[in-house]
C-alpha cells in the first residue's frame, strides 16, 4: 500500500502531524453501537470525514474536501481506548445519537464531528476466540469496582458499585442527612454506559475514578472516586 502524508495543511491541523498510518497503541473492543463505518462532516476546518471502527477496536479515518474524492490510501489509523477515538497525538470524546455519534476533541471542543452510520463495518482481523467464562458484557477493569462522589446539581452524594457481571448498584443520599438511608436503585452496563431507572448515563475513566454525565442532560454530572 502507498504511504502518503496528509496533503492539505488543514487536515494537518485536524489530526496533528503525524504519520498516517501510525495505529494507537491498545485499542479495546468497542460498543456494538460504535462498530461499523460512519461519515460526517467537520464543520470547524469544512472538511468530510470517514470513519471506519472494527470491532478489535482498529480505527481508520479519512478526510477530503468537500467536491474533492477520497483517496482510499489517505487515511490515519487509531484505537478505541476507555470509550475514546485515539489518534497520535489526539483524543476524542464519543457521544451516542440515534443515527451515529459526535466526536469532540478533547483539546478543542469547537472541533466537532457528527457521524452518522453509513454501514456494517468491515472486520479484517480475527476476533480473539471465546471461552466459556466470557459473557456478551465487556466492561474495561478501570470500570469495576465501588466509587463515590457529589452530583453538584442535585447537591447529592452518590454511591456507585459495578460489578464484572455487569449488574450496577446506585446509591444516593441527601449529603447533609444520613447516609445509613440511601436512596438505592439497581441498573446495568450497556455498550458502554450505565443504565439506572430507565437514564443512560456516559462513562469516562479520570485520574481517580470515573466520571458519568447523563445523557439527556449534561449538567448531571457526577465525579466518582474510587473507594
Amino acid at each position: 500500500m502507498r504511504t502518503t502524508l496528509l496533503r492539505p495543511a488543514i487536515t494537518l491541523l485536524l489530526f496533528g502531524l503525524v504519520a498516517p498510518h501510525v495505529r494507537a497503541a491498545m485499542p479495546e473492543p468497542p460498543p456494538r453501537w460504535a462498530v461499523g463505518e460512519f461519515r460526517g462532516f467537520n464543520r470547524k476546518y469544512r472538511l468530510e470525514v470517514e470513519l471506519r471502527i472494527d470491532r478489535n477496536g482498529i480505527l481508520r479515518r479519512w478526510t477530503w474536501k468537500r467536491g474533492e474524492s477520497r483517496n482510499s490510501d489517505d487515511f490515519v489509523e487509531g484505537g478505541w481506548e476507555n470509550g475514546l477515538l485515539v489518534f497520535v497525538g489526539d483524543r476524542f470524546r464519543v457521544e451516542r445519537t440515534n443515527g451515529g455519534f459526535i466526536a469532540t476533541k478533547e483539546a478543542d471542543r469547537n472541533d466537532v464531528t457528527e457521524f452518522r452510520r453509513a454501514g456494517g463495518g468491515v472486520d479484517r482481523t480475527p476476533v480473539p476466540t471465546r471461552t466459556p467464562r466470557d459473557t456478551d458484557v465487556r466492561i474495561p477493569s478501570w470500570a469495576v469496582g465501588t466509587f463515590r462522589g457529589p452530583n453538584r446539581k442535585y447537591k447529592l452524594e452518590v454511591e456507585l458499585r459495578i460489578s464484572r457481571s455487569g449488574s450496577v448498584e446506585r446509591s444516593i443520599w441527601n449529603r447533609d442527612k444520613d447516609r445509613d438511608k440511601p436512596d438505592t436503585a439497581t441498573g446495568r452496563w450497556e455498550d458502554g454506559e450505565i443504565v439506572v431507572g430507565g437514564d443512560h448515563y456516559t462513562v469516562e475513566k479520570t485520574r481517580d475514578g470515573i466520571r458519568t454525565e447523563k445523557r439527556s442532560d449534561n449538567s448531571d454530572v457526577t465525579n466518582l472516586r474510587r473507594r
